[in-house]
């Protein structure tokens, strides 16, 4: 192998090692509190349901929420979310919120964004 080639399997191996590290630590959205908190959790609920690239529920596809933010504060959002206990749960969440939610195969290799917005289900 000739010194270039080598130089090109260490770079993909460094920028492997630099894709799983931003999946698996960098990218999920963490230290929510109250409603975002729920909000995260009811948009984990939903976004399998919203993915048009994978219909199905295939155990090699996860979904991390990556942002969420509060777009209005007026008004409420009816959501339903999983609580610790693994229970649905209804709630009134004050204000508008929206989220970004990525899907990963293997945890690891990003491949489709999806915004939820709102309150459904």
């Amino acid at each position: 192998m000739n010194n270039r080639a080598k130089i090109m399997v260490v770079s993909a191996i460094f920028l492997l090692a630099l894709l799983i590290a931003k999946s698996l630590w960098f990218d999920p959205v963490k230290n929510l509190e109250g409603d975002a908190l729920k909000y995260q959790k009811y948009a984990l609920e939903v976004a399998p349901h919203q993915d048009t690239f994978f219909n199905i529920n295939l155990p090699i596809v996860e979904y991390k929420v990556v942002s969420v933010k509060k777009i209005k504060d007026e008004g409420e959002t009816k959501i339903t979310y999983r609580d610790e206990n693994g229970r649905l749960r209804e709630a009134e969440i004050e204000g508008d919120y929206t989220a970004k939610v990525r899907a990963y195969f293997f945890s690891i290799l990003p491949f489709t964004d999806l915004q939820i917005k709102g309150g459904q289900m």
